[in-house]
């Protein structure tokens, strides 16, 4: 258990302050390792982009990434901020060098060569990057492909070429090489280049040497698209997450702990997984490099990825990664200062069971002042409310939920109505429900003109009990809305109903959503 726990579990005022007072240490402390960073002007914000591996692996073509450029454009990543356009293993050419030892590009696969495919993507408004190894081979085996020896003349091509970033891995190593040596012979080519390319080391967990050598570096084994993955060389989600911020302290404008590309969009997850994965990303100020199919993605995953909030949070200039303030097990509060005096704060339920996690504006890191509150802003719902120093949420399984909080004074904090699930219910397919649910006024302003509304899956049938509507909720009220609901006879598992609650105050229109998840049964099946 590390310090910051050992102080919050205290509980007392006293630890509290010793807790912040910590917290100033840390950011101080940071400050010295940053000296030593990489200082080449380059990735002054984390990378964002797309890479080849997770969607393809080595089944990328020229026509595939032209698809992909443009699908970045029109699907509005490019809008929400993201540029690069990377080819990971297997562009080569097989064996990968010509007479004169320069490296070639799959002469089938792409046929216009990468200049071209390099232009095209500019062309667009965006920027391309390029696999390479430090070894004799890529990790594909390509014979050749390696650019140990050849850092030099390999530098000069991909800035002939018109290159904007290198991913560097770490395979097929020389007998005798220096891991260290090599990469910095290659940041040094780069350099030398004659044109500006962002440098990621990709050498599969944190070495000290590598912020003085590269914009970013892998901090973990490579990602796969699983939750939690074990004690495995490959990880998880979660098992990321843990990983990385061991390193905290590194990052820094142009300087980034890198825990691997997305897998969301892949399949392999839930939504509040992905969620997950893409607010974590952004507090820990890691690169944003999207690898699921852009051509094909959902709307749900095109919304995670291209969320301007969370993402500004990640872009904040300050550039730096959260701390972790507090620990209750499978609760855990994530806090990240921001340029402008916010803090984005992050609640990570990686428990097995829904849970409320609450975090005090102590905690935060804000100075009390008894005429402020904080103006709470949800990333994921898009809406905003007030609080007088305690901010508390209900967080799903494996879920995320991630706020921006501003200091305001008390009279410009606007109202919130809390909705929230009198029980769970697992319901038969067979026969209707009750379904109810508790609105509560818990900001610090009376709220007028509620209007509340139900969305069940298709094929399903929901009867109000109750008013939809109420022309006033004072602070500390509460109203119950009732639905008598009938399943389709085709639903079996888990299936979600949504309520939405609108309403106004002093300061504007709000509206929240929840979804509270149920399980249907088959007709014979006992349940509660």
């Amino acid at each position: 258990m590390d310090l910051e726990v050992l102080l919050v579990a205290a509980g007392s005022r006293l630890w509290k302050l010793l807790l912040i007072f910590s917290l100033s240490l840390v950011l101080v402390f940071a400050s010295a390792f940053q000296l030593k960073a990489l200082d080449n002007g380059l990735a002054l914000t984390p990378p964002m982009g797309w890479n080849s591996w997770n969607a393809f692996h080595g089944d990328i073509d020229e026509v595939k990434i032209r698809e992909i450029a443009e699908a970045m454009v029109s699907s509005g990543m490019k809008d929400a901020g993201y540029e690069y356009v990377i080819l990971d293993d297997n562009w080569m050419a097989n064996p990968a060098r010509d007479a004169d030892g320069n490296l070639m590009a799959d002469p089938v696969r792409f046929p216009s060569g990468i200049k071209a495919l390099a232009d095209y993507i500019h062309s667009l408004g965006l920027k391309i990057g390029i696999y390479g190894d430090r070894g004799s081979m890529t990790c594909m085996n390509i014979p050749e492909s390696g650019s140990y020896g050849y850092e030099e003349q390999d530098a000069k091509k991909f800035a002939e070429w018109g290159i904007d970033y290198l991913k560097y891995d770490n395979c097929n190593v020389a007998a005798g090489s220096c891991i260290s040596c090599d990469y910095k012979t290659m940041q040094e080519a780069l350099a030398n280049s004659g044109r500006p390319i962002v440098f990621s080391i990709c050498a599969w967990g944190f070495q000290p040497w590598m912020p003085e050598i590269g914009n970013l570096w892998r901090t973990t084994g490579d990602i796969v698209d699983k939750w939690d993955n074990g004690n495995d060389w490959f990880v998880g989600i979660i098992n990321a997450i843990d990983i990385n911020m061991r390193y905290r302290q590194y990052a820094k404008p142009g300087a980034w702990n890198d825990p691997d590309m997305f897998v969301i969009g892949n399949g392999g997850c839930t939504t509040e997984e992905y969620r997950t994965q893409f607010s974590m990303w952004a507090m820990m100020a890691a690169p944003l490099i999207a690898g699921n199919d852009l051509r094909t993605m959902d709307e749900v995953t095109r919304e995670i990825l291209t969320n301007k909030e969370v993402i500004a949070v990640n872009q904040d200039p300050l550039g730096i990664q959260c701390i972790k303030v507090r620990d209750d097990g499978d609760q855990e509060v994530y806090v990240k200062p921001l340029a402008n005096g916010d803090y984005a704060v992050a609640l990570l339920n990686r428990g097995e069971s829904a849970a409320k996690i609450r975090v005090t504006a102590e905690e935060i890191g804000f100075s009390v002042k008894p005429e402020s509150g904080y103006l709470v802003r949800d990333l994921w719902q898009h809406s905003e409310f007030g609080s007088l120093g305690e901010i508390e949420a209900d967080v799903p399984v494996h879920g995320t939920v991630m706020y921006r909080v501003s200091q305001v004074p008390v009279e410009q904090l606007p109202g919130y109505v809390e909705i929230n699930l009198s029980a769970e219910q697992s319901v038969s397919a067979e026969a209707h429900f009750e379904f109810a649910v508790n609105l509560v006024n818990s900001g610090a302003k009376d709220v007028v003109n509620v209007m509340i509304s139900l969305q069940v899956p298709d094929g399903w049938l929901a009867e109000g009990l109750t008013d939809s509507g109420f022309n006033q909720l004072a602070v500390g009220d509460s109203i119950a809305a009732k639905w008598n609901i009938s399943p389709s006879l085709a639903a079996d598992g888990f299936s979600d109903i949504v309520v939405t609650v609108a309403y106004q105050d002093e300061l504007g229109e709000r509206e929240w959503q929840k979804g509270f998840r149920v399980l249907v049964l088959p007709p014979e099946a006992v349940f509660t």
